[in-house]
C-alpha cells in the first residue's frame, strides 16, 4: 500500500494541469486499458487539443512495459538492448519510464495499441466538456481527467 501511494504522490507531481489522460473506460490504471489507434486518432483531430506549429496535434500514446530493470535486455528492431541504469526525474513519473518512437516499441511488445494517450489541451478547462462527449459517444469507449487528478 505504501508503494502505490508513493507512486500515486510522484504521478501526481508529475502531471500538467493543462494535459488530460485518456484511459479506456472503466479501467482502474494504464495496466488495464486499451486505446486503438483509431481511437487516438480521432482524439487528435478534436479542437480542443493544441497544435504545433505545423497543425500536428501535441498528444502522447503510451505504453506500459512491464518487467525492465537494469541487466534486463529487450530486442527492438532486430537488434537488442540492455538497459545499463536509470535517469533521475526529481522523483517524478519520469523515473518509471522508457521514452522512445511508440510506432516501434509497441511492436518490440506485441502491442498493437496504446494503453493510454495524454493530451495538451489549449484551454484545461474543457477537459470535462471533452469527457462528457467521450463518454456519450458510443464510438469512443474512453474517459478524459486532468493528468494531475489522475490517480491509478
Amino acid at each position: 500500500m505504501a508503494m502505490a501511494n508513493g507512486f500515486r504522490v510522484a504521478l501526481s507531481a508529475t502531471g500538467s494541469p493543462i494535459n488530460a489522460i485518456v484511459t479506456q473506460r472503466g479501467s482502474n490504471s494504464e495496466l488495464g486499458s486499451a486505446i486503438t489507434r483509431d481511437s487516438a486518432q480521432f482524439l487528435s483531430d478534436d479542437p480542443r487539443v493544441m497544435k504545433d506549429a505545423d497543425g500536428r496535434a501535441l498528444l502522447s500514446p503510451e505504453l506500459v512495459v512491464e518487467g525492465m530493470a537494469i541487466g534486463r535486455s529487450f530486442t527492438l528492431q532486430r537488434r537488442d538492448w540492455m538497459i545499463v541504469g536509470v535517469f533521475d526525474a526529481g522523483g517524478s513519473g519520469f523515473e518509471s519510464e522508457i521514452w522512445g518512437d511508440v510506432d516501434v516499441i509497441g511492436p518490440a511488445f506485441n502491442r498493437g495499441g496504446y494503453h493510454s494517450v495524454t493530451l495538451r489541451m489549449r484551454d484545461p478547462s474543457t477537459i470535462s466538456a471533452l469527457n462528457f462527449e467521450l463518454e456519450h459517444n458510443p464510438r469512443m469507449q474512453v474517459q478524459a481527467i486532468q493528468e494531475r487528478q489522475y490517480a491509478p
